[in-house]
């Protein structure tokens, strides 16, 4: 499809501020001075067309978000992106406020513990409690990890963590903007990163390296890329080309085939980094609806009442994300 007009002014917008990720020195001292990040409320339309239930689990938090409506038989645990340093922010949410209307699935959002103050150990040994926790409910087969940039890359990490615990795998991945190479090699990056406004190299590199702790950012458990590829589930991959993790996304479903994994990878012109949470867009309406035809959900409807139109509607979105903009919050802050 061709790039619609509101992700070129969204696009616009977004590249006229200060990219956090450009100066790496200066992005890990904030890191390493910070308080600990705290997650942002759900938004009044969520609240509205879900019960949410706030649990704790190994000393952290798990959201347990389920349509108010009738639901379908899926259960996607939603793994938040923010580069393994930020925490699930306003943008997240609206990730999976869309992912509950296309597919009418309970979802399991984790709050899973960031680095610098943890590293990829504790986040793995959590994350394989919290799905044990969702198979206590929920078959395998009715499963779907799915995730945007840090946490789509988590996605492919954790499938192949289930691999080497023995247990059994989710039904499909479907993944958004995926990290998987922390280290960033392609060279082609150089060619794209003027265009993303979302992620720059220097430091989102510094936060794969807080994220590996003491061992490599080639650890399999960290970039998966470098990870096993063979009996992985069917997953599908959502990414822009104006999204510097293209490069990386395009060798990992190279290798994902040669593999003889199932893999649709779906490209969208000039989309930029996790543009999925731009709901507004008609590039995020259309991942919406192929994740609709993925999960075979196509008939069903959710009807929205009058005021959670009102506050779900695009207006209100874009006013809502520019605010957070400018406030240095919302997209922004949408890590990868």
């Amino acid at each position: 499809m061709k790039p619609s007009i509101h992700m070129k002014v969204l696009g616009a917008v977004l590249r006229a501020q200060p990219n956090v990720f450009a100066d790496p020195v200066t992005f890990k001292a904030n890191l390493l001075k910070r308080a600990y990040p705290q997650v942002a409320p759900p938004p009044a339309s969520l609240q509205l067309q879900a019960y949410i239930a706030h649990d704790q689990l190994c000393g952290h938090a798990v959201f347990r978000l389920e349509p108010q409506a009738e639901a379908t038989d899926w259960h996607i645990l939603y793994i938040h992106g923010g580069g393994y340093v930020h925490e699930l922010i306003a943008p997240h949410w609206a990730i999976i406020e869309q992912l509950m209307r296309a597919t009418g699935s309970t979802v399991t959002a984790p709050i899973y513990p960031l680095a610098p103050e943890h590293t990829y150990l504790e986040a793995h040994a959590f994350m394989l409690d919290v799905y044990r926790k969702v198979l206590s409910r929920t078959p395998p087969e009715r499963v779907v990890f799915c995730g945007d940039s840090a946490g789509a890359g988590f996605c492919v990490a954790l499938t192949q963590a289930c691999q080497d615990a023995r247990l059994p795998l989710p039904a499909h991945l479907i993944l958004f903007s995926p990290w998987v190479d922390v280290t960033m090699p392609a060279p082609e990056i150089a060619d794209i990163a003027p265009k993303d406004p979302l992620l720059a190299r220097p430091g989102a590199v510094v936060a794969g390296e807080l994220w590996a702790g003491h061992d490599s950012p080639l650890n399999p458990a960290v970039s998966p890329t470098y990870g096993p590829l063979a009996g992985l589930p069917p997953m599908d991959l959502f990414v822009g080309t104006n999204d510097i993790v293209l490069p990386d996304v395009r060798t990992f479903v190279q290798k994902a085939r040669t593999a003889g994994g199932q893999v649709g990878l779906h490209e969208y012109p000039e989309a930029y980094h996790v543009f999925m949470a731009a709901a507004f867009t008609p590039e995020a309406q259309d991942v919406y609806r192929k994740i609709r035809t993925i999960l075979r959900t196509e008939t069903y409807q959710i009807k929205l009442d009058g005021l959670t139109r009102l506050v779900s509607s695009p207006p209100v979105r874009l006013a809502a994300l520019i605010r957070d903009r400018r406030q240095g919050k919302g997209a922004a802050n949408l890590r990868p």
